[in-house]
């Protein structure tokens, strides 16, 4: 006869397939102001990811009727042009947590704790800090241009974006007694920069 209460120990359910999903990290890489390459991947994938391009339009006299429209009153008209931009992410939301477990050069591990949220939180300092102001020794023009903040390829999954970082907000929670967050939410946008040849092709968005 039967069990018609089965205990979970004496059948064991087979493993949850959603459960064991191989992930694929995010990853920013950039140059430090002392011109040392880094990289940092995400701790958990992005919670949103927030994008948009604006599409201007120009108008002008045409210079004959036939390239222009006509009025009802046969005079020459206008025509215009539309000119996409590139897609800008407008924000990113990240979160680091020091119970969980974080990435270290492509690999998981399952250690988590608060120095790799610390760590997390220099790089994203870094990328939004800006370079040495130059000196006008080293500009050809006499007036040193600003500084900005170093450029940056985010990676997700099979998608590459360049550009630098417009805006950077970070949350920090659940302090330890020595004021150290053990959580942090970051919301993160990039202004992409676009290449001639993106701009010759018509590719404004991310590289695949």
């Amino acid at each position: 006869m039967s069990d018609p209460n089965p205990s979970p120990a004496l059948h064991p359910q087979p493993p949850d397939p959603v459960l064991h999903v191989q992930v694929t990290p995010g990853l920013i890489e950039y140059v430090d102001n002392q011109g040392t390459a880094q990289k940092f991947y995400f701790q958990c994938n992005p919670a949103s990811l927030s994008r948009s391009r604006t599409i201007n339009r120009t108008d002008s006299q045409a210079t004959n009727q036939a390239a222009g429209t006509k009025t009802a009153r046969g005079e020459a008209g206008r025509k215009y042009t539309l000119k996409a931009n590139a897609w800008r992410l407008d924000t990113i939301e990240l979160w680091f947590d020091a119970s969980m477990p974080h990435w270290v050069t492509g690999k998981r591990s399952e250690d988590g704790g608060l120095d790799a949220v610390q760590k997390s939180l220099k790089h994203l300092e870094a990328i939004s800090e800006p370079g040495p102001v130059p000196s006008e020794n080293e500009s050809q023009t006499g007036a040193p241009p600003l500084p900005s903040p170093p450029l940056i390829t985010l990676t997700l999954g099979t998608r590459t974006w360049q550009g630098h970082v417009s805006s950077l907000s970070i949350v920090e929670q659940d302090f330890t007694p020595d004021l150290v967050p053990r959580r942090v939410k970051v919301t993160l946008g990039i202004e992409p920069v676009v290449t001639e040849a993106q701009l010759e092709r018509g590719k404004l968005g991310a590289k695949k």
